[in-house]
């Protein structure tokens, strides 16, 4: 076999397995991850629209769950 057909033959095993994959994915049977059984906190709420809009906002919000 020469070169040129085992480069052919890679290249088309990695096509034919990365155009497979999300057909693959697409059945596979797992559970559904963005639904949950409680419910959602105050500050997920609260920046639930602006969760990913690039902000630098990292941790905890101050003064979230403490009582006083």
């Amino acid at each position: 076999m020469s070169a040129n057909t085992r480069v052919a033959v890679g290249l088309v095993a990695f096509a034919s397995a990365t155009f497979a994959f999300p057909v693959w994915y697409s059945w596979a049977p797992s559970k559904v991850m963005w639904t949950q059984d409680e419910g959602l906190s105050v500050a997920a709420v609260r920046r639930g629209a602006f969760m990913n809009s690039g902000s630098r906002d990292v941790g905890l919000d101050k003064g979230v769950g403490k009582k006083e």
